[in-house]
Order: structure tokens, then sequence, then C-alpha cells
């Protein structure tokens, strides 16, 4: 414990039937981050943010625009993507873009990012934080 004066909820054990779950939801991940690493390499991408090459892709440089956690329906769907600076190198582009809906309104590659969701917006199956802030953007 961190402080003796709050308590804390225990770390919930994992269950097979929850852990079954989880391997069912991220089948196809694997191929999907192989497919897209390919394509950055023999393409010799670069950043889609900050313009820097990509110099040893690897998963964290592929981003998505809906998170796949959260829209499964569209995880391995390759216009869900967008090729970032990673968590190792460069400007940690994918990071920024992760961390909060106003850095990621305010970053060069949002304009692509909304395109792409207006090309997945009909497979999404519910709504988030994403979704609505794509949603208010094309009100503008």
């Amino acid at each position: 414990k961190q402080c003796a004066s709050k308590s804390y909820d225990p770390i919930p054990k994992q269950t097979e039937q929850n852990k079954n779950k989880r391997k069912t939801d991220r089948a196809g991940f694997g191929d999907f981050f192989v497919k897209h690493i390919q394509i950055i390499k023999d393409g010799n991408l670069s950043c889609q943010e900050c313009g820097k090459r990509i110099v040893e892709p690897n998963a964290s440089n592929v981003a998505h625009v809906l998170g796949k956690g959260m829209h499964l329906e569209v995880a391995t769907n390759d216009l869900n993507v967008l090729y970032l600076c990673g968590l190792m190198r460069g400007e940690q582009c994918h990071s920024k873009f992760d961390s909060s809906m106003a850095n990621r309104q305010s970053m060069n590659v949002f304009s692509l990012a909304f395109e792409r969701y207006q090309q997945i917006k009909h497979l999404v199956i519910k709504e988030s934080s994403e979704t609505r802030l794509f949603d208010q953007y094309e009100e503008k």
C-alpha cells in the first residue's frame, strides 16, 4: 500500500474464462501487427505525425485510430491504422496520440485519423470517447 489512510481493492485474479475470452478477442492481432510492421519496413515509412523515419519498426509503431480494446470490431481493420513513432524511439507520437483526446485533436495526424474514422464508422458498434471526438469534429 502506498498510503495507510487509503484502502485498496485487491487485484482480481484472472479466471480461466477471462483468459479464454481475451485470447478469443485478440485472435488475429499477431498477424495484423506482423503485416503492418512489414508494410513499414517495405515502404521505408516515416511517422505520419512528425515525419521522422521509422528506423526499427515494431508493434508500437502501429497505432489505432479507434482503440483495439474498446472497438474489437475494427481492431484489425487496415483502415484503423496510423504509423507513428513508437515507444522506444523518436518523438513518441503514438504515446501522445493515445494519452488524451485533447492531445489527439491538436496533432497534425488528426485529420488523417478523422478520414480513416469516416471510412470505418459504419462498422463501429459502440460509442466511446474516441467516436464522440470524431463525431463532434465532423459537426464543425
